[in-house]
């Protein structure tokens, strides 16, 4: 039975709003095919394949042994698909870790889990530029309609919610300031609804001036987004040079090797990796995190890219064309209402 790797994507193209799809593909290449185990990479982008409403998923239907042949085993995640991808199959094309690198290894990638992916939702949904001109418009690539509007308004919320552990919210705009952008909104509608016709002076002077005023109000509001932006990117530049230090203090301390542990790459190198792809994807309308880094770490930069190249390039060899979802996997409203009544089940 061929096992199966349901991403985000669409068509042979996994997408920068999930880094965890794109490392699972990586470390599900490296290690699977050169072993001669075939898998399908599926661009399904159905949340409800998965038993906690995430993608990746990795489905092994040949996961037993003896009389459990059968059993189908479901993991969701990178870090749960990659361990037992390396236990089950073998790692020769990994970097083999000692108990202390396992634990080290296991720690960045939870640590990527948490702050880079904080970062990367805040590249792509709290950054207005790139989630009006560019994240937005994906999902209507990968959902049909009406999903195609209220995925993405979904997916916002949640990385409204998680910046905030970095601060990254926009209603923040010092790090002990409970202000948010509704009560600078409200100013304006305040003064609105304040001045009705009938309260109004006859005057057309006195309009003039209340127009002025709103104009000068909306304006100034304009302002302090953008400042609240332009200091949530600074504090996000920040917390991505504090971790990228420890990064490389960490790959200093193991020998300063190529990778983190060594000259064959680790699974958190593969998730790095997978990560700073994203993080420094050319399609981003504001590219501020990688145009920072060109300037800032050059070196780490040219790294990167030709991991990421050699990763890619691999993968595309191998798999030059996806998997077509099943005609139940496929996201839409009617398999939708088929498996919230149960009529459908994975």
């Amino acid at each position: 039975m061929v096992l199966e790797l349901h991403v985000w994507g669409c068509n042979d193209e996994i997408s920068v709003i999930s880094p965890q799809s794109i490392a699972s593909a990586w470390i599900a290449d490296i290690i699977l095919t050169s072993q001669g185990i075939p898998f399908e990479i599926i661009a399904s982008n159905n949340t409800n394949l998965s038993p906690f409403g995430e993608l990746p998923v990795l489905i092994d239907d040949s996961a037993g042994d003896g009389d459990d042949n059968n059993r189908r085993v479901k993991l969701t995640g990178f870090r749960s698909l990659s361990s037992y991808l390396v236990a089950k199959y073998g790692a020769s094309q990994v970097e083999e870790l000692t108990l202390r690198q396992k634990l080290l290894n296991d720690s960045v990638v939870n640590s990527l889990n948490e702050t880079f992916d904080t970062l990367n939702q805040y590249n792509l949904y709290s950054n207005a530029a790139n989630y009006e001109k560019y994240t937005r418009k994906l999902f209507t690539r990968y959902f049909p309609f009406p999903m195609m509007y209220n995925q993405p308004s979904k997916f916002y919320k949640n990385a409204q919610e998680k910046v905030k552990i970095l601060g990254l919210d926009k209603g923040k705009s010092s790090f002990f300031s409970f202000s948010t952008e509704a009560s600078e909104v409200a100013e304006t509608e305040t003064f609105n609804e304040g001045t009705s016709d009938a309260d109004a002076p006859d005057d057309g002077h006195s309009k003039g001036i209340s127009g002025l005023h709103e104009k000068y109000l909306l304006q100034k509001s304009k302002t302090n987004e953008a400042l609240r932006e332009s200091s949530n990117s600074m504090r996000c530049l920040m917390v991505l040079d504090k971790y990228l230090a420890r990064l490389k203090r960490l790959r200093e301390s193991n020998g300063g090797k190529r990778y983190l542990f060594g000259d064959l790459p680790s699974t958190s190198d593969i998730l790095f990796t997978a990560y700073m792809s994203t993080l420094t994807c050319k399609q981003l309308p504001d590219a501020f995190i990688a145009e920072y880094l060109s300037s800032r770490e050059p070196e780490l930069i040219k790294e990167t890219n030709l991991a990421i190249r050699d990763l890619h390039s691999h993968l595309q060899k191998t798999h030059n064309s996806f998997a077509e979802p099943k005609s139940f996997e496929v996201p839409s409203l009617y398999n939708e209402i088929l498996y919230w009544t149960g009529l459908v089940k994975f």
